[in-house]
């Protein structure tokens, strides 16, 4: 676990039960999390606290997750973002790897996976 703290997560989920879940496993695998239930306050939080990852659902009320992709990864291309959803489709998966997404993947999932990935994509980021 070297290393991890102050490598800040930010969570992104409408589901405040989810978004809570995402935060314990985050939190236990030693990082800094914060999380948002508002797209809107989620994108305040991107330029306020420069997160190095940011996990997002995909499908919420006020803005979508690709949008919300789209939007960090214009303004901050070095942030990296990990899409999730419990409405996973091959359309949606290519769409969010087109405007950036370094993963996506489908709730639920495990606790162990999702860590692996956060893993997997911040050390992507670091060797590149």
């Amino acid at each position: 676990m070297m290393g991890r703290k102050g490598i800040k997560i930010l969570i992104l989920d409408d589901e405040p039960d989810m978004a809570e879940n995402v935060r314990r496993i985050v939190e236990a695998a030693g990082y800094d999390a914060l999380v948002e239930t508002d797209g809107f306050r989620a994108l305040d939080a991107v330029e306020q606290e420069r997160p190095a990852l940011v996990l997002t659902d995909l499908r919420m009320p006020d803005i979508d997750g690709l949008a919300f992709l789209e939007r960090v990864k214009s303004r901050h291309p070095e942030i990296v973002v990990i899409v999730f959803t419990g409405y996973a489709s091959a359309t949606a998966e290519v769409e969010a790897m087109k405007k950036g997404a370094s993963d996506y993947f489908s709730k639920p999932f495990r606790p162990d996976e999702l860590v692996l990935r956060v893993e997997k994509a911040l050390a992507r980021k670091a060797a590149s």
